[in-house]
């Protein structure tokens, strides 16, 4: 029989692809304002969100400014245009505006070292000598800071702390994890020194100054002071679970100029609408335009050095890349709410979005972009820039990612988060565990844009020590040879599968010699992988439930106590494991002896990867 040959379907299909995008477009065209609101409730009802905030702005005029669904469900209160939603990061653009205002002032400059500027700031530099922080690095995230830590990171309802003690509550997140200015790794507590910078060199509290430097010059009516749970202007936090929603209790969150704000839809239109008026409010110049563009590039890390222009400016990072016009804006995620603003500066039009309900809102944010834009001509992909693939050769091989957020949790990274370059012939592909590989398009000579992408996000480096290095989606990573990724692929499932076997064949043995039905010398020779691995299965179940709720991550708790108890016992049980080796001989059966080995080294194992990364005792009460 003859193969189907399925040439000629794809053939069609690529031919009729433009028709169809063509018909959508026209589709969206001819939609009212009210149907595309209508569209968009119906996603807000569908993906369980109580309450959308959506600002929709021209550069001329607001298209639209309110709010979908009810700000309060047990009191039935519908959300407004007037409603406040809290911004979480979108706070950090505030920030970096009052700190150019301040440049532009001469009060500032951006390449002021900290050390200098805020000496009792306790920071750890070993570069220091040859790279101090700098003001910009705090802005683009370029410092080597670790993120926030649990202990005092929140409050009770109502509570302001002074900005200083902000800084200082997070002291253990100040060391520099790499020399400063090479990778970016978003770093919240660069933002708590950056608004006791605005108050210490402006001169009044970071609070008031965000109100006469921002607020009052576009009309803005939100302000940062602390959220009022008992207020009917702000919008109720919740999560979806099950089958019912389950409102959040309000905790203040020790963010400061890093997450503080709450803002409603007309605040946010206001806002967005500055950026396409080239910083205008009105006749006042909140923002210059060499200022706008400042916060739109990157200008500090190796790969913008190097010439990749997307990325993270000052509190502005470049989004959508699958569209054909630059986006730029800033998103936030904070206890029960998620938010995004965006704005493209070519088109005049830019949206603000938030919801209560902890969702993400991409689905929205493209039905939004689509609506704005179907007037548009469709837009080809950038043609491939030529290059001599054959020079590209070096960079075929396995990375793995060097610039964690969290470093407590690089451990995950550094299993899951590696990177596949594979060059051949006149193609490149990349691929992510456990994600389809990914064509990338040369838009220079050492930067690449993804095949579904406009704008390059790749960008293929040397360090000043001679590290082949890859940039890709903000993330840094280093070429590392390809045997210890393959030692991670195998290691990393034996472990897992030890760890189970010792705990379920563990288990049983104990309670078989109990009733003497076993050896109790083959017991003795199991008994410190079992300790290890119910240890590590509690640890997991412990690990779980402690970041449940964040709120309470910091505190001593049962959760908390358990991962610090479990740990401890999981490394006892691998330290003890080095004596079971040493005594299988004594095993009263091959089988035996082979099932206690595996299971045994698969828990040291998972005892030694996890003390690597600082695992082993944590006491998250003091972290």
């Amino acid at each position: 029989m003859k193969p189907i040959s399925l040439r000629p379907w794809l053939g069609l299909l690529l031919a009729i692809m433009p028709l169809m995008a063509a018909a959508q477009s026209d589709t969206l065209a001819g939609m009212s304002l009210a149907q595309v609101l209508d569209s968009a409730d119906n996603i807000r009802i569908r993906k369980h969100i109580p309450a959308v905030m959506l600002a929709l702005v021209h550069r001329d005029s607001v298209i639209w400014s309110g709010a979908l669904g009810m700000a309060d469900r047990e009191a039935q209160r519908p959300a407004t245009g007037a409603t406040r939603f809290r911004q979480g990061s979108i706070s950090k653009s505030f920030a970096a505006i009052c700190l150019l205002q301040l440049v532009r002032e001469g009060k500032l400059s951006l390449d002021a070292k900290l050390a200098d500027l805020a000496p009792e700031i306790p920071i750890h530099n070993p570069w220091e000598s040859t790279d101090p922080v700098r003001v910009v690095h705090l802005l683009e995230h370029t410092a080597g800071f670790d993120d926030l830590h649990f202990a005092g990171l929140y409050e009770a309802p109502g509570t302001t702390l002074p900005a200083l003690e902000l800084v200082l509550r997070q002291r253990k997140s100040l060391t520099c994890r790499w020399r400063p200015g090479t990778r970016s790794s978003y770093a919240n507590p660069g933002y708590l020194i950056a608004g006791y910078l605005v108050e210490k060199i402006g001169g009044q509290p970071w609070q008031e100054a965000a109100s006469r430097r921002i607020f009052d010059p576009l009309g803005m009516k939100s302000n940062f002071l602390t959220y009022r749970d008992d207020s009917l202007q702000y919008a109720a936090p919740y999560v979806y679970q099950g089958d019912t929603f389950v409102r959040i209790p309000f905790y203040t969150i020790n963010a400061g100029f890093a997450g503080a704000l709450n803002a409603s839809a007309d605040d946010m239109a206001r806002f967005v609408r500055m950026f396409l008026r080239e910083g205008r409010a009105d006749s006042l110049p909140v923002l210059t335009p060499d200022e706008l563009r400042r916060m739109q590039t990157p200008a500090t890390t190796l790969a913008a050095q190097a010439g990749l222009t997307r990325g993270y400016g000052l509190a502005h990072y470049t989004q959508h890349p699958d569209r054909p016009h630059a986006w730029y804006g800033h998103g936030g995620g904070i206890d029960g709410f998620v938010s995004n603003y965006a704005y493209a500066p070519e088109l005049g039009l830019g949206y603000a979005i938030s919801n209560n309900g902890m969702i993400g809102l991409s689905e929205i944010e493209d039905l939004l972009m689509d609506w704005l834009t179907a007037h548009l001509p469709p837009a080809p992909k950038p043609a491939p820039y030529p290059v001599d693939f054959q020079s590209l050769a070096a960079w075929d091989g396995y990375y793995r990612p060097v610039s964690p957020r969290n470093q407590l949790f690089y451990f995950q990274e550094r299993l899951l988060g590696g990177l596949r370059i594979k060059v051949k012939d006149t193609t490149i592909h990349q691929s992510v565990l456990f994600q389809p590989h990914d064509t990338l398009v040369p838009t220079g000579a050492m930067t690449f844009r993804t095949s579904g992408d406009y704008a390059p996000s790749v960008i293929f480096l040397t360090d000043a020590d001679g590290q082949q290095l890859i940039e890709a989606g903000g993330s840094l990573y280093e070429q590392v040879p390809g045997i210890w990724q393959y030692a991670a692929w195998i290691l990393t499932p034996w472990a897992l599968l030890g760890v189970l076997m010792m705990a379920v064949l563990g288990s049983i043995w104990v309670i078989l010699s109990l009733f003497r039905r076993v050896s109790w010398q083959d017991t003795l020779l199991a008994l410190p992988g079992w300790v290890g691995a119910v240890s590590a299965i509690v640890w997991v179940i412990a690990i779980t439930a402690a970041f449940q709720r964040l709120t309470e991550t910091g505190n001593v708790n049962l959760a908390s106590v358990s991962v610090f108890v479990s740990s401890l016992l999981l490394a006892a049980g691998g330290l003890g494991g080095c004596w079971t080796l040493t005594q299988l001989s004594k095993a009263s059966s091959p089988v035996w002896r082979w099932l206690v080995g595996i299971g045994t080294l698969g828990v040291m194992m998972m005892a030694a990867y996890l003390g690597a990364f600082g695992w082993i005792g944590l006491q998250l009460w003091a972290y």
